[in-house]
Parts: C-alpha cells; structure tokens; sequence
C-alpha cells in the first residue's frame, strides 16, 4: 500500500457505510492519485471470521465473467511462518504470470503471524482458475489444510460495484467499466 499503510473498512449496509465514512472515514483519506476504492457485495465467505467480523454472501453466486476482490485474512501459527512464507512465495509467482490479475497487495503484521491480502481480477472465473487448477496457489492451500498453518483464516470473495483508483503495480484504474466511488473526503473535497 502506498505509504505502508492500508485500511480495509466493511459495513452489511450501504447506507450504515456512508454515514461511517462521513463520521470516520474521511479523515483516513489520503490523496485520491495514491488511492484503491472500492464498494463490493460479498459473493461467497470461507471459514471464520475476520477479528469478529462475519461476513455472509448475498445475492446469486458469482458469474464467470464478473470482476473479482479476494480478501484472504490468516492468523499464523508460529511454527508455520517458514512453510506458510515459502508457499506463499510459489503461490504469488503463480499469480504474476495471470493476464485476469490487475492488482494486489499484501500486509503482514504481528512478527508475521497476521496475514492479510487483496488482489483484483478481471473476472471470478479467473481467480478461481487461479485458484484452483494445479500450480503455486492450490498447492500451498493443500499445504494449509495439511499441516493446520492457521489458528485462524478468513476468504471473502467480493463483487465490486463501484471503484476508484488502482493498486501499486497496477493501473491506475482497477475496474475502469465501473461507476467511481460516491464519497468525498472533508480534507481534500475529492472522491474517497
């Protein structure tokens, strides 16, 4: 994340979100050029939950030809770091090589036992090829469920509905055929 710093914010409700973001949210901004946002429907929840947040899919399951977030959130065990960290590394050289990958990104936290990454793709048929078929990514999921790396982990598969901005690495606009973001922030007057 530019800067080192990252927030990901999440409300059951768009009209519960936009009067966080108007109380809360636009102090977080930071300039709209150094900035990834974006308003999702969740699609499809795996596992627990993330710090309390539970997270339940709404709406019909995710078409093939849809954009796609995936929000991976994991809670290491501390003898899993080494083999979690190496498979993760197979699994991110898998991802470079996927034309469907616009953008990710991934924060670690805690002497590396805390988890978490974001990637956007063109389509949810992609991510889950990529996902799924053998290579780098089904292969350290194997790994995970074999050797329980995790005292806890969270995927939630997003739908974005709207999006602004991109992610470092990326284009500058992640989803271009999406309407931008509908929030202002009060320091800079600019979409959040």
């Amino acid at each position: 994340m530019p800067g080192g710093r990252g927030v990901v914010l999440g409300w059951d409700d768009p009209a519960a979100a936009a009067e966080a973001w108007q109380r809360h949210g636009a102090g977080l901004a930071v300039a709209p050029e150094r900035r990834f946002s974006a308003d999702a429907e969740v699609r499809r929840v795996r596992e627990q939950d993330w710090h309390g947040w539970r997270p339940v899919a709404a709406g019909a399951p995710a078409r093939d030809d849809e954009p796609a977030i995936a929000l991976v959130h994991a809670l290491l065990r501390p003898s899993a770091v080494v083999p979690f960290s190496q498979a993760n590394r197979r699994a991110v050289a898998h991802a470079r090589d996927r034309e469907a990958l616009v953008a990710t990104t991934a924060l670690m936290r805690g002497s590396l036992l805390e988890a978490t990454s974001l990637s956007c793709w063109s389509t949810a048929g992609a991510m889950r090829e990529y996902a799924y078929r053998p290579g780098g990514h089904a292969d350290a999921m194997r790994g995970s469920q074999a050797n329980t790396w995790h005292r806890r982990r969270c995927f939630v598969h997003l739908r974005p509905v709207a999006a602004s901005g991109g992610l470092p690495g990326g284009p500058a606009e992640a989803y271009p055929g999406l309407p931008a973001v509908p929030r202002t922030s009060r320091r800079q007057g600019a979409t959040a």
